[in-house]
């Protein structure tokens, strides 16, 4: 599994299969930030059958992680290509940083 720790040590983003917070991911890997001090866990993405999760990285403050997938998690990756994705912990969205789709 892929990792990633804040430079405060207080935050982690991780891949993983496991259902880390209680969300019934069904196996499949997801993305999730572990919160160290609150021990919390957060469910940011999950991956589909045809589709994957990688590479996650973190802010210093652990309020966002970036990372990269293959999957179509705002809408814009219809082509199913690695784009770059950004999750901000504030106000839990998802945005795509790279490669979206424009008509």
């Amino acid at each position: 599994s892929a990792f990633a720790a804040s430079g405060d040590g207080n935050f982690v983003a991780l891949i993983s299969s496991c259902d880390l917070a209680g969300e019934g991911t069904s196996g499949e890997e997801a993305l999730f930030l572990l919160d160290i001090d609150g021990e919390t866990f957060t469910h940011i993405a999950t991956t589909g059958e045809n589709c994957s999760i990688a590479a996650p990285t973190i802010d210093s403050s652990g309020r966002r992680v970036v990372f990269e997938s293959d999957c179509d998690l705002t809408g814009a990756n219809a082509d199913g290509g690695s784009k770059l994705f950004v999750f901000d912990l504030p106000s839990g969205s998802i945005d795509q940083l790279t490669g979206a789709v424009h008509s």
